[in-house]
Order: structure tokens, then C-alpha cells, then sequence
């Protein structure tokens, strides 16, 4: 049964990572980027909340460091657990969606109730994004 599951978790996983390699026209990661002196749409904060309530959530802003407007920008975290293992992936958009150049926006996503949050102990974040009036993605991936 628990082999059953990580196996559908990692070819959802796989399935992901395929759909976001065919439609992004760049994919780099977060030293290369500072490297090349790229701008981006950058990750400025991020932390799980706790809750006692059993809603805990993952929160943070990030703060579009572009010249141009871009829309649609999806947080993608995935978390692992204290032997490196996935323990679940979720998305969200920031609030608001479209995000002008030197804006800050937030997210926050809500964690699965059967996982409890104090089994993360690690995470990964890529933000995606497109600029308005254009099909290609973009993304950061923090980790």
C-alpha cells in the first residue's frame, strides 16, 4: 500500500516536471540566476505557520523584480520529510495574480490535515510566471 502510494506521488511528480519542462522556454535556478544577474520574480519570504487548530499553512511574499508586468504567478512548494522524502506538493497563486514591476505579493497555502507540519523538515519552491500578452512561462526554483 505505502509502495502503491509513492509510486502514484512520483509519477504525478514526473508528470509535473514533464508539463513544466515542455511549456517553460527557461528554467534556471536561483545561483545561476544571481550569477548571470538575471531579473526575476524572487522570493522575498517563507514560513510554515503552525497552527493548533490543524491548519497550518505555508505563507511568504515574493516581489517581482522585472521591469514589466507579469501575470499568473503559481507557488509550487514541495515538502520532505526528515529521510529526504516527499511527504506532498501543492501550488497556489499569489494575491493579487498580476504583479507590476518592484510589487510584493503574497501566497498562502493551506497543508494537507493528515500530514502534520512538524514532519517537514525541508522544502522546495518554484514560482512561475508568464509577462502579460505572452504564452511562455518562466520560473525560479529555490531549494
Amino acid at each position: 500500500m505505502v509502495m502503491r502510494l509513492q509510486l502514484k506521488l512520483l509519477i504525478g511528480i514526473f508528470l509535473v516536471i514533464g508539463i513544466f519542462s515542455l511549456s517553460h522556454n527557461y528554467v534556471y535556478g536561483q545561483t545561476a540566476q544571481q550569477q548571470e544577474g538575471e531579473k526575476k520574480v524572487e522570493l522575498i519570504s517563507h514560513k510554515i505557520e503552525r497552527s493548533d487548530e490543524n491548519s497550518d499553512k505555508f505563507i511568504g511574499e515574493v516581489q517581482n523584480m522585472i521591469n514589466k508586468n507579469v501575470e499568473y504567478v503559481i507557488i509550487i512548494a514541495t515538502f520532505y520529510d526528515e529521510n529526504g522524502k516527499i511527504i506532498e506538493s501543492k501550488s497556489t497563486y499569489t494575491k493579487p495574480n498580476n504583479i507590476k514591476p518592484n510589487m510584493i505579493a503574497s501566497f498562502e497555502m493551506i497543508l494537507n490535515d493528515n500530514i502534520p507540519s512538524n514532519n517537514i523538515t525541508s522544502y522546495d519552491v518554484t514560482i512561475t510566471w508568464r509577462f502579460s500578452g505572452e504564452s511562455e512561462r518562466y520560473s525560479n526554483i529555490y531549494g
